[in-house]
């Protein structure tokens, strides 16, 4: 059974053969996964990508907390 450890720590690879349309969204006071790394998993991704940020103060749960903001990004990727 693998370990927590036996998994590669960057999912890149894995990534790279992603190629339907994806949407990464961050959280810009996210510490535990910051817009800088966001924008890097984006930019990993082969297929067709959009980033977009929400701004919050809320840190990792400003997603959950800046919903308006959220349902904006939504509409705007499933349109």
């Amino acid at each position: 059974m693998p370990t927590a450890t036996s998994f590669s720590p960057r999912p890149w690879p894995a990534l790279a053969r992603i190629s339907a349309p994806a949407h990464v969204v961050s959280v810009n006071s996210d510490r535990l996964f910051p817009p800088h790394s966001q924008r890097e998993l984006a930019r990993a991704i082969d297929g067709p990508v959009r980033f977009s940020a929400i701004d919050s103060h809320h840190g990792h749960d400003g997603f959950l907390t800046e919903q308006d903001q959220l349902a904006s990004i939504l509409r705007q990727s499933l349109a």
